[in-house]
């Protein structure tokens, strides 16, 4: 059943500001940052429009789209589609004072193309000339297609030429957007959120025809235990009480009431306004506040805690993830295959589930069929034919079944999705599987993860940090431990990594050179500096995905008692697992992101329940089925969810009895803020703007939400862990980073936002010095790879407080050998030339090729440097810019004398030394390696 993965290739498109594009549309002109101007004068220049590439992934979509009016050229561009990004605004234009050109922010600047469109001239410029070509221009409108989930923190989308839109848009909705009515309460942020699943990156594909696709009705399961729950309270507007403050200000001569002044003519009336106190040498923080309700209409609530000695606390069984048996499962996977197709996601674990039902149905199962209100439809299955199991929680074409019939039905809806599907080939794209840590046996672990171990003691976090303070060690001090870590961190193809191996494997001497030296020197430090000080901890462990009760969902669809599955127990102190990555008996400690509290922690024990074991043989090591019947698993990892969730696991000691201490004394985190009435939404574009708009900040929030949790538990640690308001900000931190990650699908009642500059501004939150050195170093990394506005902390505002990640920062700093000054034998150093092999020179150097390598390559170093290291797509950016630089070069063959003198240009100019390397070695491996010695022993 699976489909055979042939030569797919990306949509390479461009992306566009929306700023850039409505300043040409509109005539705008721009302030000019020319440095170079001297006279201090305003320069107004004309707007261009500025694109970069950006990717449309292989994906169901992208291969639609290829084969229905989509053109796409031979090197994979199309202008069919853009991507649109909304990062900024549009200044004022003051260039003619006769008709000045407002301003425009970024959120209304969506409104304005979500309602009106995009229409861009694009023009064709001459690579020699540098000018535009005559004739080659071409004006497209563009339509917005679609928000990609994954890119919703950014705001970005996809815009569509025009004229492809309706059967784009009819394609992505299922035919769903005509059928749901323009009115109050349209279910656009569902139909956002579901339709682009299968817009996701492919890296495979598999045929599962429906009618072996068992879908039965997810399970719910209760269990009590002590909570911290997260509740929604009306909260009130501070504003300034100046009939509190009067008596203060008429001491001093001066009334906010003209009534009073009226009454009383020595006193000298002032507008309550901040400048004019100020004008007057009046302290208007002196001022009292009062609480007033607010008359907007609107709810403003707060988040509080309610600790609670019992709480009925839920976990879905099988929420988001299914069974696959081992029969269809392609060969080439691991355990489990994350597949997504139309409003359709799940997380399939590779089981023996056939083998099951012969083994339950015994000399029946032949003839076996499942029992009645088993499928969620209402089918009569042969249970030789089920191949699939799911639940009602993979099917997201469930929320819009009213629109899917006119009985409105689930069984009429699955006629509707079947039919579509059955279309379309019952096609699902495969965008996951299992695969093992790059590190071997060792995983990172995440300052967030161990800045909530709940432990001052230097001996324990040393004993913590020891993996990694040996690892690093191991790098300074055995070569081969060191070109391991070059393999593991060099996989990228434009890696300066595969360069030094290589170089290194044709003459070990090479390790002797400035250069060589020079690169382990910094990418040791590297790794310590902004790795290890900074929490990125290695230990013995890995991220594994998380697979729920399989062993339950077989026995429910056998009409058994799923609830007594036999395959765990459960305890007050910790949660049972199986998982083939640890040993039977072993006690693991689990975080799951985001993590924000002790809270969070979970404390399993590992064991082999032996149905586990016989049927789902293939799991391998990168799965963990955690139990979820009587326990409160699901809450404990921040509500967690099986359609690929990861926990990263580790069994050190230390860090599991730590573990152990948080699940036991630390009750686990409630989100028990209710959600939004429904929507005001309606089908219609500004409402489309609106919530993209929303999404967008609400997204932004989940980091916020973790920075603060950070600073409050460095606070909580420093004052001996006794803080009960910090204690309350990281477990609701916690509970909004659940919001602001739920943003994109549905709202609660409460702003995310206004509740995170809330807590901000509590006084807890801003002692003196207020940042933590591990945080502070941790925003300068960002501001160090961050394309725009930085953070820039002042180092007074900097100091050493008594928590886990500052502790671990400073031994990692003192425990790794400083090689100058711990008596480390001194290595001789060969200077970079000794290495250059003495080649007779048959053939002239070809100049003009010289220069046009160094300039390709000065150009993609200078793509490269503009690219934020912080952004997520930042690897895929960067390939694509050495994809371009190798295009331009492609064709061109480099002889003797032109490598040699390029070698030797780069050996001796360090700003491009890395990269123009990089590009030799990639362009013509044999001579590049040619132009040094090669030892005898290579």
């Amino acid at each position: 059943m699976k489909i055979q993965n042939t030569e797919r290739k990306m949509i390479k498109v461009r992306s566009v500001q929306a700023a850039s594009v409505y300043r040409v549309a509109n005539g705008y002109k721009f302030l000019s940052k020319d440095k170079s101007n001297e006279e201090d004068k305003d320069e107004y220049v004309d707007s261009f429009i500025d694109y970069k590439t950006a990717v449309i992934n292989e994906s169901i979509f992208s291969e639609y789209a290829r084969k229905h009016g989509v053109t796409v050229n031979k090197k994979d561009c199309s202008l069919d589609f853009i991507l649109m990004k909304f990062e900024y605004g549009v200044d004022k234009d003051s260039s003619d004072e006769k008709n000045i050109k407002p301003a425009m922010d970024a959120d209304s600047l969506r409104k304005y193309f979500y309602e009106n469109d995009a229409t861009i001239t694009w023009t064709t410029i001459d690579k020699k000339t540098k000018k535009e070509i005559v004739g080659m221009r071409k004006t497209i409108t563009y339509r917005m297609l679609y928000r990609n989930p994954g890119k919703a923190k950014k705001g970005e989308c996809i815009f569509i030429r025009k004229k492809l839109y309706n059967h784009m848009i009819k394609y992505l909705t299922m035919g769903l957007y005509k059928r749901i009515p323009n009115m109050k309460g349209a279910k656009i942020v569902e139909l956002s959120a579901y339709a682009p699943l299968i817009t996701a990156t492919a890296i495979d594909y598999i045929h599962i025809p429906l009618d072996n696709m068992l879908v039965v009705k997810d399970e719910s399961v209760a269990c009590k235990k002590p909570a911290c729950v997260v509740n929604a309270v009306s909260k009130k507007r501070q504003v300034k009480d100046f009939k509190a403050f009067e008596p203060t200000l008429n001491q001093y001569g001066f009334t906010t009431y003209k009534r009073t002044q009226e009454k009383n003519p020595d006193l000298t009336y002032i507008k309550r306004s901040k400048q004019i106190f100020e004008d007057y040498g009046i302290d208007i923080s002196r001022c009292p506040m009062k609480e007033v309700d607010y008359t907007d209409g609107k709810k403003h609530n707060k988040c509080v805690v309610e600790k609670k000695k019992e709480w009925e606390i839920s976990n879905i069984l099988w929420d988001g993830m299914g069974l696959i048996d081992s029969s269809i499962f392609p060969a080439d996977m691991n355990g489990f295959i994350y597949c997504r197709s139309h409003f359709f996601k799940s997380c399939l674990f590779k089981g023996n589930l056939q083998q099951y039902f012969q083994d339950y149905y015994k000399d029946e199962y032949e003839n076996a069929y499942i029992d009645d209100g088993i499928d969620l439809f209402g089918r009569k299955m042969k249970i030789s034919d089920i191949k699939v199991i799911v639940t009602d929680n993979s099917l997201k074409w469930l929320k819009f079944t009213e629109y899917m019939s006119k009985p409105g039905s689930v069984e009429n809806g699955f006629r509707y999705y079947k039919s579509f599907m059955e279309r379309d080939g019952e096609i699902f794209q495969i965008v996951k599987t299992a695969h093992a840590s790059k590190y071997g046996d060792l995983q990172r672990s995440s300052f967030q993860m161990n800045n909530t171990l709940l432990t001052l003691d230097r001996e324990k976090l040393k004993s913590i940090a020891k993996t990694s303070i040996d690892y690093c060690n191991a790098l300074k001090q055995d070569d081969e431990a060191f070109l391991n870590y070059l393999r593991i961190t060099g996989s990228a193809y434009y890696s300066i990594n595969n360069v030094l191996i290589d170089l290194y494997n044709w003459n070990d001497q090479f390790r002797y050179t400035q250069y060589f030296k020079k690169k382990r020197r910094e990418i040791i430090s590297k790794l310590k500096r902004e790795r290890l000080q900074l929490g990125k901890l290695f230990q013995n462990g890995d991220n594994l995905t998380i697979c729920g009760n399989p062993i339950a969902l077989l026995k429910k669809v056998t009409g058994q008692d799923f609830i007594r599955e036999g395959c765990f127990e459960t305890y007050a102190d910790r949660i049972q697992c199986y998982t083939r990555r640890f040993a039977e008996g072993d006690r693991i400690a689990g975080f799951r992101n985001p993590h924000n509290s002790p809270n969070n922690i979970v404390y399993l024990e590992n064991v082999y329940p032996k149905e586990l074991v016989k049927y789902f043989p293939d799991l391998g090591r990168e799965i963990i089925v955690i139990n979820g019947i009587g326990t409160d698993v699901q809450d404990r990892l921040n509500s967690q969810d099986l359609d690929s969730d990861t926990l990263y696991a580790t069994n050190q000691p230390d860090i599991a009895e730590l573990a152990r201490k948080a699940y036991v004394e630390y009750p686990t985190i409630i989100n028990n803020i209710p959600r939004a009435a429904k929507s005001d939404y309606y089908k219609e574009m500004e409402s489309y703007a609106k919530m993209d708009n929303q999404i967008a900040k609400a997204q932004a929030d989940t980091g916020v939400s973790s920075n603060i949790a950070q600073l409050a538990l460095s606070y909580w640690f420093d004052g001996g862990c006794n803080d009960t308001e910090l204690e309350d900000i990281f477990i609701i931190c916690s509970v909004l980073a659940q919001c602001s990650i739920d943003s994109a699908k549905r709202n609660f009642d409460v702003t995310v936002a206004g509740e995170l500059t809330r807590i901000q501004r509590l006084a807890c939150m801003n002692p003196d010095p207020k940042y933590p050195r591990f945080y502070a170093e941790l925003q300068k990394l960002k501001d160090k790879h961050k394309k725009g506005k930085k953070k820039n902390i002042d180092d007074n505002d900097v100091r050493f407080y008594d928590c886990p990640m500052d502790i671990l920062y400073q031994l990692i700093g003192e425990e790794i050998v400083d090689m100058r000054t711990r008596g480390c034998t001194k290595v001789k150093t060969v200077r970079d030339v000794e290495l250059l092999a003495d080649l007779s020179e048959d053939k002239k150097r070809n100049k003009r090729q010289s220069k046009v390598i160094i300039d390709a390559v000065e150009e993609y170093r200078n793509a490269v440097s503009k690219l934020d290291k912080n952004d997520e797509a930042y690897s895929n950016n960067k390939g694509m810019a050495f994809d371009a630089c190798m295009e331009e070069l492609s064709g061109r063959k480099i002889n003797m004398a032109t490598m040699q003198y390029l070698v030797r240009y780069a050996i001796n100019n360090e700003s491009i030394r890395d990269s123009l390397l990089v590009v030799l070695h990639d362009k013509d491996m044999e001579l590049f390696l040619e132009m040094f010695k090669k030892s005898p022993e290579s």
